[in-house]
């Protein structure tokens, strides 16, 4: 059953019985606009015929109510969908693989040898688990059912504010992904000139063509992971906060992309901020770039006899995140300056045969690239683009030094110590 704010109340009552147990249906007569008031006494009289009609008005009605009265997230349709089990996402990039000069004079030693794929891996945690709470008291129960609009007003009363509330937070903690990756120095930062007329529109519009030509081209260099990737024009999605969006025409930004103005508004998004982020005129992003998924999204309801109310809970529980595969670039007005490279941890210990997670912080200004080349030093031990370590069991080295070189300034590099046990 989709609920209807034009259905008369009468139509989802029945709607709701049609398919309750049969003790409800024994007990409830079938509802009409003249009675309602007797309809609802019968739910309300008796607490098993009450709270199974609390449920299902709260879970069937109020999941349809979501997706088409209430706030929507801006950012909804980048998320992936649900994770029915466990807690964790692996991503793996399985980037290109390098060619070889034919040689038949080495064909005979070379063939069974193994040439191992390049891939990265990385994983999204579930990391948000939130839950909203709103009461309706009994006395609201029963003067929803003496009108037509009583009941519908009821739904509404319920339902709006837990499902707001969580769509507006759902979409501030995406514009913070946006905010995290820009301070963390994860986007290609490209600067533009501060855009105040026509002249400046036409210079930062042919900076961000080409960037987005580019990124139809295989390449490592729009990609935090530098792993080697293209994104298709159709593929390339535009945020733009709403300053930038009303100085730039949106036919001059739709030329920008090759594309009519139809289409470039079909991939551009609209936000009102870019999470804090300073200085931003726009984002391009692949459309695989968000790490969006939901893994628990559930309704409850509880009665408390002594104070004579419900109280509604929603719970949504997600995994934030965002790929360091996908091309992102951010135009910015404010030319990034990189000083340093900081690489986390500086020292751990790691056994033989475990695993360890680096990163790197840019100290500078206009939120430079933190993006690094990893080598070591160690004999069996290996360390991915996204600075996923792995050391070997056959580590002959007690002490390896990890060193993590900026793509943006090769001289600007910082080193860890690990311990291997």
């Amino acid at each position: 059953m989709g609920y209807n704010p034009d259905l008369k109340s009468s139509t989802l009552l029945n709607a709701i019985k049609a398919s309750a147990s049969d003790v409800y249906k024994d007990r409830i007569p079938t509802a009409t606009q003249d009675n309602l008031a007797e309809v609802g006494s019968a739910i309300l009289s008796y607490p098993t015929t009450r709270n199974e009609f609390v449920s299902a008005m709260l879970n069937r009605i109020g999941k349809v109510i979501i997706t088409s009265k209430l706030f929507e997230n801006p950012l909804r349709e980048f998320k992936k969908g649900m994770q029915e089990w466990g807690k964790d996402i692996e991503e793996v990039f399985v980037d290109l693989i390098k060619s070889q000069i034919f040689d038949p004079s080495i064909a005979e030693s070379e063939l069974y040898k193994r040439n191992m794929p390049n891939i990265s891996a990385v994983f999204h945690t579930l990391n948000r688990q939130e839950f909203y709470k709103t009461t309706v008291q009994e006395t609201a129960l029963k003067q929803a059912f003496v009108s037509e609009e009583g009941f519908s007003t009821l739904i509404e009363k319920i339902i709006e504010k837990l499902y707001t509330s969580d769509n507006f937070d759902e979409f501030n903690i995406m514009k913070h992904v946006v905010y995290q990756w820009g301070i963390e120095g994860k986007f290609t930062m490209v600067e533009i000139p501060s855009v105040t007329n026509e002249a400046t529109a036409k210079e930062a519009m042919a900076i961000i063509k080409e960037v987005s030509n580019n990124l139809t081209f295989m390449s490592p260099n729009y990609n935090y992971a530098g792993v080697h990737t293209h994104t298709l024009k159709e593929d390339q999605i535009v945020l733009i906060n709403t300053k930038f969006d009303a100085l730039v025409d949106v036919e001059v930004f739709a030329s920008a992309f090759n594309m009519d103005k139809a289409d470039f508004i079909g991939r551009r998004v609209l936000v009102d901020d870019f999470g804090g982020l300073a200085n931003v005129g726009c984002a391009v992003v692949d459309r695989n770039w968000f790490m969006i998924y939901d893994n628990l999204i559930r309704t409850e309801d509880v009665y408390n006899a002594q104070g004579l109310y419900y109280n509604y809970l929603l719970h949504h529980w997600q995994t934030i995140s965002a790929s360091p595969f996908a091309n992102t670039v951010l135009f910015v007005s404010v030319e990034p300056n990189l000083t340093a490279i900081n690489l986390l941890p500086a020292t751990a210990t790691v056994a033989k045969g475990g695993a360890l997670q680096f990163h790197t912080e840019a100290v500078g200004t206009g939120y430079p690239s933190s993006k690094v080349v990893y080598t070591h030093d160690g004999t069996d031990t290996v360390i991915s683009t996204t600075g996923l370590m792995l050391v070997g069991k056959a580590e002959t080295k007690e002490t390896i030094t990890v060193t993590a070189t900026s793509v943006v300034d090769p001289l600007i590099v910082d080193t860890a110590t690990i311990t291997v046990v």
